[in-house]
């Protein structure tokens, strides 16, 4: 028999768990987890409690029961533990260490997508110990970021000199490496691009918006959605320079995605790339919307399945009708979660899905992911309503009985996006 070993519990991972059984393979999940706090466990054929870090303890017993596969979902440290695994078993994966290593580097990530002609930030030479010189050559604002952390983790916006090399050191101090990224504060709207991979050749599934509400941090990106607007700049401008800084890095197979900030000043500039499936359940709608399985077509990989350039999804060339959504709750203010309102209401409907962190007796940092949904519409007007029902319906009380739920509520921007179109989806 066929055996599968899924790492980690995601939602994403249970529909890989899902299609894996529907070809009659057997399937085993494992992390630390209890199985009550894990999905994906609960829908395995089996599932171990061993951490997916303990790379010694999965080889053995993936030998002992002759483990054929592996699969990981978006995590990048399940990520990294499996193209370790599979390299130590000999087991198929869907890339090599090369080209994963462009997920886990900003600054040679930006250095690929340079060499490609795909528009990036101005960047700055930050020694450890930073020059005057250095310092002097700086226009501020700038963003300081580690280039092997992701989550917003170890970043910083700097607006002087004193910031910048404290932001220095804590970037530093945070990551495994010395170098950093130094560059130009960016501002505008947030976008991001998901592309399928096959035989060297790269289709852009979706290009979507990444919002966030007006008064909060750039990086709490709320609400992200297919409804956006420059698509046709992106087609023209970054498209096919991004599909050559893929082939540059051996990116040949599987499924990735990259995120943009589209500058007031310098136009589309990348951020970073991940060759992997996102965290925030778009791989849902996208589905729904767009008929593209992502847990799908990275399961047949791990599997030793590889698709044809013909099996690609077609080039997106305008916004689909439908829309696909994810909406992330993140915390307001910090706090213990002690009552929840609402979420199995709005879990009954049929085209939402929820996946939440804020349990009972959990603690949350302010910024800090509670409940992530995700859901498609008919069109605009039924994806606002949606939006304004799960504002109206989702509730998550501290222990001093305050909401600490971060809403997003801007539609004057969902709006001008649609008008900047001059077409009513």
């Amino acid at each position: 028999m066929e055996k599968l070993l899924v790492f980690g519990s995601s939602h994403s991972n249970v529909e890989a768990v899902e299609y894996a059984k529907g070809l009659g393979i057997h399937t085993i999940v494992t992390d630390f987890l209890e199985p009550e706090q894990s999905p994906a466990k609960l829908v395995a054929d089996e599932y171990w409690m061993i951490s997916t870090g303990d790379l010694d303890l999965l080889e053995q017993k993936c030998r002992e029961e002759h483990v054929s596969y592996v699969y990981a979902g978006p995590s990048e440290f399940n990520l990294d533990m499996g193209l370790a695994l599979t390299n130590r078993l000999g087991l198929p994966w869907f890339c090599d260490a090369n080209a994963w290593h462009y997920s886990r580097n900003k600054a040679d990530f930006k250095r690929l997508c340079t060499s490609a002609g795909v528009p990036v930030a101005r960047d700055y030479s930050v020694s450890p110990n930073p020059t005057e010189e250095e310092l002097n050559q700086i226009s501020f604002p700038v963003v300081v970021k580690a280039i092997d952390l992701a989550g917003n983790e170890g970043m910083s916006y700097c607006y002087n000199k004193e910031s910048l090399v404290e932001a220095c050191k804590l970037a530093r101090s945070l990551s495994d490496s010395e170098e950093i990224v130094v560059e130009k504060k960016l501002t505008g709207t947030e976008y991001i691009a998901y592309y399928a991979l096959a035989e060297g050749k790269a289709s852009l599934l979706s290009f979507c918006a990444m919002l966030n509400q007006p008064g909060y941090p750039l990086s709490c990106y709320s609400f992200t959605t297919s409804t956006t607007d420059h698509l046709d700049e992106f087609l023209e401008q970054v498209d096919p320079y991004l599909v050559k800084a893929f082939a540059l890095a051996g990116m040949n197979e599987g499924f990735c995605f990259v995120e943009f900030i589209r500058d007031e000043e310098d136009g589309f500039c990348a951020l970073e790339t991940g060759y992997r499936m996102t965290g925030e359940l778009m791989a849902v709608p996208h589905k729904a919307v767009l008929g593209f399985d992502t847990p799908a077509w990275l399961m047949d990989l791990s599997l030793g399945r590889t698709h044809r350039a013909a099996d690609l999804p077609p080039r997106q060339s305008r916004i689909p009708e439908r829309c696909a959504c994810s909406y992330i709750l993140w915390s307001a203010k910090p706090g213990r979660v002690a009552k929840l309102e609402g979420l199995e209401e709005i879990q009954r409907l049929p085209n939402v899905t929820i996946r939440n962190f804020a349990e009972v007796g959990e603690t949350f940092d302010q910024f800090a992911y509670l409940t992530i949904l995700a859901f498609d519409s008919e069109n605009d007007e039924e994806m606002e309503r949606l939006i304004g029902q799960i504002n109206d319906t989702i509730r998550i009380y501290n222990k001093n009985g305050e909401n600490m739920v971060l809403y997003y509520d801007d539609f004057e921007k969902l709006e001008s996006m649609r008008a900047s179109y001059g077409v009513d989806f």
